[in-house]
């Protein structure tokens, strides 16, 4: 499992992501980011990612969250301390998704 720090001073905590993602975690993300890619302006891209985000993520554990988390009550203010925290996040499952081809590649 990968723990990834917030590094907002509004939102503290962190979450956890699994070791490995199924096939359809995979997929959504996927969908996530495509998605992301037709809008035009940063705060769409930033809630384009969040359906792909709750299903990546295994573990919440940000302070002031709702719970449960859904894209319907996740959190927008203030959108530095969003943005730096779903940025954070995006790495965190990319980087979970393309490291087996890396290690492949090495």
């Amino acid at each position: 499992m990968s723990r990834i720090d917030s590094p907002s001073k509004r939102y503290p905590g962190y979450v956890i992501l699994p070791d490995d993602l199924t096939f359809p975690q995979v997929l959504a993300w996927e969908d996530a980011t495509l998605e992301a890619g037709k809008t035009p302006g940063s705060f769409h891209k930033v809630h384009a990612y969040i359906p792909g985000v709750l299903v990546c993520v295994q573990e919440w554990h940000i302070d002031g969250f709702p719970e449960p988390l859904t894209a319907d009550n996740f959190p927008w203010k203030p959108p530095a301390a969003v943005i730096g925290l779903m940025s954070k996040i995006i790495a965190g499952v990319t980087d979970l998704i393309y490291e087996a081809d890396e290690e492949k590649n090495a």
